[in-house]
């Protein structure tokens, strides 16, 4: 199963993921929220538990990935596409209430 990831990082090129879903060997992850990342990714899990740092996303342990390590798998497999819109979902519907509190 891919992993769900909102948006990078760009501001440090990293890709926050939950420790707790990387897994050694080839692990997978697409993005959400960020339209302009819309394929499969895929990085190497034991080079991430070894190299990475450990990070949080506010909420959450994570590893900060670098977005240069991702390697782009092709099309989002079809199985991913409603979760991927879901989430997106949730994302405009938060950054709605955000803006109405302002």
């Amino acid at each position: 199963m891919a992993i769900a990831i909102w948006q990078p990082k760009y501001s440090t090129q990293e890709v926050l993921v939950d420790v707790r879903k990387v897994t050694f060997g080839r692990n997978e992850l697409f993005f959400c929220c960020d339209r302009n990342k819309t394929s499969l990714y895929s990085f190497d899990g034991d080079k991430v538990i070894r190299e990475c740092k450990s990070t949080t996303n506010g909420k959450i342990k994570c590893y900060a990935i670098p977005i240069a390590w991702l390697d782009d798998e092709g099309e989002l497999p079809q199985k991913y596409v409603k979760v991927r819109d879901a989430e997106y979902d949730k994302f405009k519907r938060l950054q709605e209430k955000a803006k109405q509190s302002k």
